[in-house]
């Protein structure tokens, strides 16, 4: 399995004031060597997208999101000391949750795990000439007295390509709950994600 940067995401959701998130704001806070780039992405709003070493930070007024370089703990510790850092400098900003994520997509999926999407339905739904789109498993776990929502995908029939996604929540109420329960916590998250995969499903993922 590969993970995709996209869905490798630190999210913190609140009120968030994206006037703030000017590029020499993001350095200084960040400690930055050099200005970050900022893009603005045009949608269901307006996202701030703030660039630099290949790391991402998405700003909407609901939601910042941090995307690492890289799938190494290098990426990960350094995405998690940068929203660390936004929360110490904005911590009077209205908090609602917490989450860590990381996601994986698989070209080839093993038998055991591509079976998990046979279902005792499929042979009526070809009976009635429909054809699957695709199939997903969402579980709720409580790992830790953490919650994680996991979610697997297969796209269209059986041997397709599939999705495995990690969403590990928590409801934090104020900047300090969210700081408490991402410091020195997202490492450890990974290596949860990473043992699940192997010995739930067989999955390993490729080196980066």
């Amino acid at each position: 399995m590969k993970a995709v940067r996209e869905r490798c995401t630190i999210l913190i959701a609140g009120s968030w004031n994206q006037e703030i998130f000017v590029p020499s704001w993001v350095r200084s806070v960040l400690g930055l060597d050099s200005q970050p780039t900022l893009n603005m992405i045009l949608g269901n709003g307006v996202t701030f997208r703030l660039e630099w070493d290949e790391t991402l930070l998405d700003v909407t007024p609901h939601q910042v999101l941090l995307s690492p370089a890289g799938f190494s703990d290098e990426s990960f510790v350094a995405v998690e000391a940068s929203a660390i850092r936004i929360l110490k400098r904005l911590s009077e900003t209205p908090i609602r949750g917490l989450g860590v994520n990381f996601g994986f997509d698989i070209t080839e999926p093993p038998k055991t795990f591509d079976e998990l999407f046979n279902l005792s339905d499929d042979g009526l739904i070809s009976a009635v000439g429909a054809v699957v789109g695709f199939t997903t498993i969402a579980r709720k776990l409580r790992v830790d007295n953490r919650l994680l929502n996991l979610t697997a995908r297969r796209d269209g029939a059986p041997g397709g390509p599939c999705k495995l996604d990690f969403n590990y929540h928590h409801d934090a109420k104020s900047a300090g709950d969210a700081i408490e329960n991402l410091e020195n916590h997202v490492l450890t998250l990974k290596a949860n994600a990473l043992e699940f995969a192997e010995k739930l499903y067989g999955l390993r993922a490729e080196a980066t």
